[in-house]
């Protein structure tokens, strides 16, 4: 491989030449820097930060109907090798731990069968691809990120004290996650890269442009440039753009030298279809005097079965989802103080909520009473609110005293509809130090959506009471609506995969419509995000565009 000035000196750099040029080295770009690098291809990756940092982007746009689902759009960016495992908060280790100790991971899953499908209820919907495509790839993926077997059926991971619930399966079905390490890509995988020959990893090295030949069919070069102000290109015979769910649209709308509007952009596709994970507090299931309910739901506990860190989860029956057109939810059970669930607590949420905000009289005058008469355990449930711990909750189930826990909080992560005027687009006024216009984020959280999340609420509900586990009390909803209380900093679509050209960018291969040797690794290619985190599905189709590109190429 051959690098000359490119590394940086001089004021008309040598480009550099390899065979793949892969932008981003997070999961999605070191899986198919991994997969090209056995076949023996020549790599070069770009990654705009730099090592053992991860950074948070600062220069994102929101606009929308509704506030975007965290505090701030910055928070769900980064850079630096590993990309977004670097700033994955999961502690694998039990919640007695030192917070700030620990190795952090996240949860995996594969999607469902009906993920792919095409929902006729559900608008654009539709993967050109079945899960059956995907499983020798998810095979694959369990291995290089370091999880254990390919098998999410909780039978693989029951015990004896661990069993999954027996709810009415046409209502509600176990499935689990597996946890692993952050460490898997950031040290290992990027470790084993580094070490190959004919592998280049280039940091702090910001893509600025994709040079296309005079007829606008091929990817030529990939301009950089770096904090000290040098500059280099990389030519390849493909290129493969794993920059995330935000940065691989700005860098196909900004390169537009020669294609106006920008690069697979002549059907006004690219930045389209932009989704989120929502996040939505169910309710309390509270636990009916004669139910040891805790005791019921070890398995629903993160804990470590077999080598792997597994917890089970609850979601509605997928031919449920078929027929009554709903959204994918994937349900946590979370213990909390018995208190949180009273009546009290429930109205003091609804009046500050923004339709009881707004309410008559009449309504406002009943929630009042309510919070009057239960003002004492109003305070006491504010208290347990402020130090309940969050979703990283994990290792009650091996305590000695279970029979304490006989609340449970439902928490909703949830599908979005795929929708068109969710996009991102550009600020053509603001750019960056490197001349990159500002990309800017619309989105919104529909009413359908709402719909469809109350009535998996509701099933959810019915399963509980059928299997008389107890009662479900409704919390943090906005009159019957659900509210949400974050996202999951899983960006998807944008770039969504498609067989027709006018409804994606690019195609079952990866590959951008318009461009012979274009192609997209990462969750931006989802044309729907299901509801478990993408990242097995994002390094699984990495996977498989190595096999293709290597068949390709060699």
């Amino acid at each position: 491989m051959s690098s000359g000035p490119g590394a940086g000196s001089g004021d008309e750099p040598e480009p550099i030449e390899a065979e793949v040029c892969i932008v981003g080295a997070g999961p999605a770009g070191l899986s198919v820097a991994s997969g090209l690098a056995a076949a023996g291809l020549r790599v070069v990756i770009l990654e705009g930060g730099g090592e053992n940092e991860w950074p948070q982007l600062p220069d994102v746009l929101a606009e929308g109907e509704d506030a975007y689902p965290q505090s701030s759009v910055t928070q769900t960016r980064g850079s630096g090798v590993g990309g977004t495992a670097g700033q994955w908060s999961y502690r694998m280790s039990n919640a007695d731990a030192d917070p700030e100790a620990g190795e952090r991971g996240c949860r995996y899953a594969p999607l469902d069968p009906v993920d792919f499908e095409q929902r006729d209820a559900l608008a654009h919907s539709g993967w050109p691809l079945t899960r059956s495509d995907l499983d020798p790839w998810y095979a694959k993926a369990q291995k290089i990120a370091g999880l254990g077997e390919f098998t999410y059926h909780p039978n693989s991971w029951s015990t004896p004290r661990a069993q999954p619930l027996e709810l009415d399966p046409a209502l509600v079905e176990t499935q689990m996650f597996q946890f692993a390490p952050a460490s898997a890509w950031i040290d290992r995988v990027a470790g084993e890269l580094r070490g190959r020959t004919g592998v280049l990893i280039l940091t702090d090295a910001n893509v600025t442009r994709l040079e296309v030949d005079p007829e606008g069919t091929k990817v030529s070069g990939v301009d950089f440039a770096r904090p000290d102000g040098s500059h280099g290109q990389v030519r390849a015979r493909a290129v493969v753009l794993a920059a995330g769910g935000i940065e691989t649209a700005r860098l196909l709308l900004m390169s537009d030298d020669r294609v106006p509007g920008g690069l697979g952009n002549r059907k006004d596709q690219v930045g389209r279809y932009w989704m989120e994970h929502p996040l939505v507090r169910g309710g309390m299931l509270v636990a009916r005097p004669e139910v040891k309910l805790a005791e019921r739901l070890r398995l629903y506990d993160a804990h470590w079965q077999n080598g792997t860190k597994v917890m089970a989860k609850l979601s509605i029956a997928q031919e449920r989802v078929r027929q009554e057109g709903l959204l994918s939810t994937s349900c946590l059970l979370l213990p909390r103080q018995e208190v949180i669930a009273g009546s009290a607590v429930q109205a003091y949420t609804e009046i500050r909520s923004p339709s009881g905000r707004s309410s008559g009289l009449g309504h406002k005058a009943a929630l009042g009473a309510r919070i009057a008469l239960g003002a004492g355990s109003l305070l006491s449930a504010r208290k347990a609110i402020a130090e309940q711990p969050g979703l990283d909750l994990s290792g009650w189930a091996a305590e000695d005293d279970l029979n304490r826990y006989r609340v449970f909080e439902v928490v909703h992560q949830t599908e979005q509809s795929p929708d068109p005027e969710n996009r991102i687009t550009l600020d053509r006024e603001r750019t960056d130090r490197y001349g990159r216009p500002f990309p800017v984020l619309h989105w919104r959280w529909t009413a359908e959506d709402r719909e469809r999340i109350t009535r998996s609420r509701d099933l959810y509900a019915q399963a509980f009471a059928e299997a008389g586990l107890g009662d479900f009390v409704q919390t943090d909803w906005d009159h019957g609506q659900p509210r949400m209380i974050g996202g999951n900093h899983h960006h998807l679509g944008g770039v969504r995969m498609s067989a027709d050209p006018g409804t994606g960018v690019v195609d079952a291969d990866a590959r951008v419509h318009d461009l012979e040797n274009l192609y997209v690794a990462g969750s931006s290619v989802f044309p729907t995000g299901g509801s478990v985190n993408p990242t097995l599905t994002i390094v699984a189709l990495a996977l498989r565009l190595a096999a293709h590109l290597a068949k390709k190429l060699l």
